[in-house]
């Protein structure tokens, strides 16, 4: 994708034509694959575009567990790769794709019988819930461990997405810089036991929260600014 994308945007003639830079992230675990996101970032800012991760699937994603990479695969995405937007390749499509889909379908003889959301629908929910069209990313720096924290903010909202893909529980304290939060902080968690789960709502003192996150669990955190 990063030498087609070059070869089309060296072209003043095909240029004019291009909106955005796209991909897909199948080659992700091979050698070129992480460090050509950060190529396809710098080229799209090179040229003043938006830059969008298109397509991805895999069957190997059978249960929460196994699903969860999926939610550290869109962090790395959505930090350095500095994504626009990430799309999962099935929403839902038949009954012959049961778990590697955000919607399991049922059909008898071709008939809908139900549905069912799969771990990938949670934890793709905790991005695309609140981190809406028109929001930024801001800067968000981790001083140790191993959770995954990315934060965005509109005029009014402010966003933290904290992911824990550890085997257990990590505290966190979150602190905001350079601007301020008004009101409660309200989290929202999905783990193996929770789903879109609604936590107690929080007080900050000065801007700083500190939070428990249970292993292979992703909150977000909302509060108004």
């Amino acid at each position: 994708a990063y030498r087609r994308a070059v070869a089309v945007l060296d072209d003043p003639n095909a240029r004019q034509y291009v909106a955005a830079l796209a991909y897909h992230v199948y080659r992700w675990d091979t050698s070129e694959g992480r460090p050509a996101i950060v190529k396809m970032r710098q080229l799209a800012s090179q040229h003043k575009l938006p830059v969008w991760m298109t397509e991805y699937s895999t069957s190997g994603y059978k249960d929460w567990r196994s699903s969860f990479e999926w939610a550290e695969r869109m962090h790395v995405l959505l930090t350095d790769g500095g994504v626009n937007a990430i799309d999962y390749m099935w929403g839902y499509f038949g009954d012959w794709v049961r778990t590697d889909t955000l919607i399991s379908i049922d059909f008898d003889h071709g008939v809908y019988r139900g549905h069912s959301p799969t771990p990938l629908y949670w934890l793709t929910g905790q991005y695309s819930r609140f981190v809406r069209p028109g929001f930024v990313r801001v800067s968000a720096t981790g001083s140790r461990g191993t959770v995954l924290t990315s934060a965005y903010r509109s005029p009014n909202r402010a966003i933290v997405v904290a992911t824990n893909p550890s085997s257990t529980t990590q505290t966190v304290r979150i602190a905001v810089t350079g601007g301020k939060l008004k009101g409660l902080v309200r989290p929202v968690r999905s783990s193996p036991t929770e789903q879109w789960r609604s936590l107690p709502p929080m007080a900050p003192r000065g801007g700083r929260f500190t939070v428990k996150l249970p292993p292979q669990s992703v909150t977000t955190y909302s509060a108004a600014r």
